[in-house]
């Protein structure tokens, strides 16, 4: 009897349990989690929609060694990459810190990215006449038209400019002179 009791008794459980995991079940339901946009890749995004316009505000403002375009008529190749970027950050909650780099700071805080990744708002970086890799000149990615890239920079004849990768002067000049294609770190990003 015992027996019989132990038997019926581990049927019905097994049952019992059975039911719980297979009987009532119905096919699980994945659904993709939602994306989620992080800090980075926010302020990326707003660099890349303002920038365009903002860099367009500098245009035709005479170089000047020095110069923060915001506060004088003139601009260097540093204070110009510092401008535009920390303008194009204006109501979008975040800040650049410090809102000025020079060009070695510049360098310092951002990292390489290959020619085929760059997006607007990075920096293409000069090296000096002499082709050592001390970054001498900057400037800041405005568009991207398949492999053409735009860049507003500061020019010592000309004043801010927006120039190409197919332009004469990037032909004659700027591209022996390339160093790189570089993209600012998120630690240069700060809440305000």
């Amino acid at each position: 009897m015992i027996k019989k009791c132990f038997s019926s008794t581990a049927f019905l459980t097994c049952f019992f349990f059975g039911m719980l995991l297979f009987g009532c079940a119905t096919k699980p339901s994945f659904q993709k989690p939602a994306a989620r946009e992080t800090r980075d890749h926010t302020v990326y995004q707003v660099l890349e929609k303002n920038i365009p316009e903002t860099a367009r505000r500098y245009v035709g403002i005479p170089y000047k060694l020095g110069a923060d375009p915001d506060k004088t008529n003139g601009s260097d190749c540093s204070h110009l990459v510092s401008a535009v970027t920390r303008n194009s950050l204006s109501g979008s909650g975040f800040s650049l810190r410090p809102s000025y780099f020079t060009s070695e700071s510049i360098k310092k805080n951002s990292f390489p990215v290959e020619k085929s990744d760059v997006r607007v708002g990075d920096i293409v970086f000069f090296k000096n006449e002499d082709g050592h890799s001390h970054s001498k000149h900057s400037g800041i990615v405005t568009r991207k038209q398949g492999s053409v890239i735009f860049f507003t920079q500061a020019s010592t004849s000309k004043g801010v400019i927006e120039t190409s990768t197919v332009s004469e002067s990037w032909k004659k000049y700027w591209q022996h002179r390339l160093d790189s294609y570089r993209r600012w770190k998120k630690s240069v990003f700060v809440l305000s």
